[in-house]
């Protein structure tokens, strides 16, 4: 009886060994209480320093999740009366076989700092590490880009932006020569440093096919735009936060790979319009006013 129960006991314990690893993976990017702040640069001029933000706008949010051979969940919305000027809170939210998630929004008012607009992008997904399936999550915020992101300021006025920049990446199991997890997660700020100077910062962390387990970087940013004419003059400021990942197999090695080859992360975004959202070529057409909504079976999708 001993001797039955211990290679019972064996066997199970060698089974363990041979349940498939879980792979977590999450993507995470966000600004906190981002506002802005006023400097008079001639107190004795009798010009109170103000600022005038353009009344059209240009927000948009976005999230999907995918799954190879399942109907894709993707949301976006676009508010094209937001902006700076007349902010309005958004939110959209994806979800796939309650193993992907991913969830974009934007909230608070944007006023003198330390103002209270916060804006997130975030997503994970649950795969297993020998299981041949693709699964792919993706969300951005967009509140206000560059073509809608304009301001005006008094003469010799600097006016300074801040904000508490979080971008993070994580995976719970490491990859292996057939088995990858990729994600990555950004914040963007494009903006007018002067009347005639054009800058851009980026915070960005990305897991590929590396040993990092997880990345993460936290930092203030401090954008300052001035003015030291003596009239009023004009700038911009673009932002956007952004989150994806992703998971497969790497085809030609593991026994059960697929026939065809997987596309290398960008690619991949491209490929799937539910992700797709955060492309550029998307986000243009959507400016322009050509962009407009196709119901598929697990949401609306995005056409140009």
């Amino acid at each position: 009886m001993q001797q039955q129960f211990a290679v019972a006991a064996l066997a199970i314990l060698a089974s363990s060994f041979s349940l498939p690893a879980h792979a977590d993976i999450s993507a995470r990017a966000r600004i906190d209480n981002f506002g802005y702040r006023l400097i008079d640069l001639r107190p004795g001029d009798g010009i109170a320093p103000a600022i005038r933000f353009s009344p059209e706008g240009g927000s948009q949010v976005g999230a999907g999740t995918f799954q190879a051979a399942e109907p894709y969940d993707l949301r976006d919305e676009e508010t094209k009366r937001n902006g700076f000027g007349e902010f309005q809170t958004m939110a959209v939210s994806a979800s796939l076989l309650g193993i992907a998630n991913a969830r974009s929004s934007m909230s608070g008012t944007f006023h003198s700092a330390p103002g209270d607009f916060d804006v997130v992008a975030r997503g994970a997904l649950r795969s297993s590490a020998d299981e041949n399936i693709l699964r792919a999550f993706g969300a951005y915020a967009e509140p206000v880009n560059e073509a809608y992101g304009h301001y005006e300021v008094t003469s010799f006025t600097k006016v300074v932006f801040t904000g508490f920049v979080t971008v993070e990446a994580r995976r719970t199991v490491a990859n292996t020569a057939s088995f990858l997890q990729l994600a990555d997660a950004a914040v963007r700020i494009r903006y007018t440093g002067t009347p005639n100077e054009v800058g851009t910062k980026e915070v960005s962390v990305e897991l590929v096919r590396g040993s990092d387990m997880s990345k993460t970087v936290k930092e203030r940013q401090r954008i300052v735009f001035e003015n030291t004419t003596g009239s009023a003059a004009s700038g911009f400021i673009g932002i956007y936060v952004g989150a994806q990942g992703q998971v497969f197999e790497v085809p030609g090695i593991h026994k059960f790979a697929p026939a065809t080859p997987v596309p290398e992360p960008a690619s991949m975004v491209l490929m799937l319009c539910g992700l797709g959202v955060v492309t550029a070529v998307a986000r243009h057409a959507r400016r322009d006013g050509r962009h407009k909504s196709v119901n598929t079976p697990a949401g609306p999708a995005c056409a140009v």
